[in-house]
């Protein structure tokens, strides 16, 4: 009996659904569905109308609004429902040549579609929704993700990118990476506990944190410091961004020490530090466009010569 089955399941093993054969004219329409650019187009509308739903969500939603989105949710579900259905009659669930669970992507859509079922079933069963359910759907944006990958143009963006962050990208932010904790460590040295400062009515008289506390003001620290090598880190990572730098520079200029109330340009000289930094991130942002730009360039190279070596190209040239 089971070495029948077996046999059974052999033969059939490039059947859709153990059911249809491989030249059947249901999965030739269900193929030519699948390829027809309307329902592309509508699966491209729908992921974007997924993930724009997923934005707009908000606690203060009206009901008439909500009601409106659950009802695109709706619609949206069972498109997808339908397309799973569509691709897994075309192809096959997990026998055949390009099955449809062989893609780690459709295994991803699958459960992002039972999720939506699920979420359908608690919406009309019950008056709330649990918490996982909402943190789940946000998965969505990843349908995106999926569209951008499959598109030729935008595969022209990615490919080189993810060959550059492989490569050139990773040298240059390991460098990055580098010359920030030796610049952190060397803050650490020069402005540990000296990125704080008293804040009250009357600073005449106040020199140190004692003072401030004894005098009943608060001794408060600046947003960023150098503390330990974590903190400096953070902080040469925020002068990185350019976003802020120069107040970070004055508060080293205007630092005394440990629990020292801030003397305006006490130490002018450690300008040196923090403006040497700023060059060197100029130059490091620019080998990072750099790297990006030459994978681009080396990938359109490549693209190119395959298209010249296609078997087309040889015989128009011969």
């Amino acid at each position: 009996m089971l070495e029948s089955v077996r046999e059974w399941l052999q033969e059939r093993r490039n059947y859709s659904l153990f059911i249809l054969h491989p030249n059947s004219r249901v999965r030739e329409i269900f193929h030519n569905i699948n390829d027809h650019r309307l329902f592309e187009l509508a699966h491209t509308l729908l992921v974007l109308l997924s993930c724009s739903m997923v934005c707009v969500e908000n606690p203060d939603l009206s009901p008439e609004i909500r009601w409106k989105l659950d009802v695109a949710s709706v619609i949206i579900t069972i498109f997808f429902v339908l397309e799973i259905l569509v691709k897994v009659i075309g192809d096959g669930l997990v026998c055949g040549a390009m099955p449809y669970l062989q893609s780690p992507w459709n295994i991803f859509n699958v459960f992002l579609v039972v999720v939506s079922l699920v979420d359908i079933v608690y919406m009309m069963a019950f008056p709330y929704r649990p918490r996982i359910l909402k943190t789940l759907k946000i998965l969505q944006l990843f349908r995106m993700m999926r569209m951008m990958t499959e598109s030729i143009m935008m595969n022209t963006v990615l490919e080189p990118l993810v060959d550059a962050v492989s490569g050139s990208i990773s040298a240059v932010a390991t460098l990055t990476i580098i010359i920030m904790f030796l610049y952190s460590f060397l803050g650490v040295q020069l402005f540990k506990g000296s990125f704080y400062y008293c804040e009250g009515s009357n600073l005449a008289n106040i020199r140190t944190k004692a003072d401030c506390l004894n005098a009943g003001y608060q001794w408060l620290r600046k947003p960023y410091d150098f503390n330990s090598v974590p903190f400096g880190m953070l902080t040469m990572s925020i002068m990185f961004t350019m976003d802020g730098w120069s107040d970070i520079m004055y508060n080293g200029i205007n630092s005394v020490g440990v629990d020292q109330q801030p003397v305006l340009n006490n130490r002018p000289w450690v300008a040196i530090v923090f403006v040497s930094f700023m060059w060197l991130s100029f130059f490091l942002a620019d080998m990072f466009i750099g790297a990006a730009t030459e994978s681009q360039q080396y990938f359109l190279i490549r693209r190119r010569e395959q298209l010249w070596s296609l078997p087309r190209f040889e015989t128009r040239r011969t």
